[in-house]
């Protein structure tokens, strides 16, 4: 059943992707180096998502190990940064309301990818076939 729901959500994240590319590339604005960042760690963490949800293995069980972590670090990190970028959006009369509905979005959107991540060691953590792909 999770894998399942993985699925759609892993389709459903390729998805929003490509839109928001579309429309974060249009307004001109230049990506930042932690936007390049960011980057990087989003299209790994789709890879290890594909990986649990069609049962494929990909790269090691200890750098999905230490993977999971850094991404949670970078996560809490990238959104941090996110708050403190734009302070007038969040210190007006529905501060308290666009913070919550901000971090609802992230927790949507990211703890799933989490689960997966987390799940992924375990998939083949005793076969002894697992072999680095990449």
């Amino acid at each position: 059943m999770i894998r399942k729901c993985l699925r759609v959500y892993f389709w459903f994240i390729c998805l929003f992707i490509a839109v928001y590319t579309i429309f974060y590339f249009d307004d001109g604005v230049p990506l930042e180096f932690l936007d390049y960042v960011d980057w990087v760690f989003t299209l790994i963490s789709l890879s290890g998502v594909y990986a649990y949800c069609y049962s494929k293995p990909f790269l090691s069980i200890m750098f999905w190990k230490v993977f999971l972590v850094l991404l949670i670090i970078w996560d809490l990190f990238f959104v941090s940064t996110a708050f403190t970028e734009d302070t007038e959006v969040y210190s007006g009369e529905f501060g308290l309301t666009v913070i919550v509905v901000f971090a609802c979005l992230y927790i949507f959107l990211l703890v799933p990818s989490y689960i997966a991540l987390y799940l992924l060691p375990k998939e083949f953590d005793g076969d002894d076939s697992y072999k680095m792909e990449a």
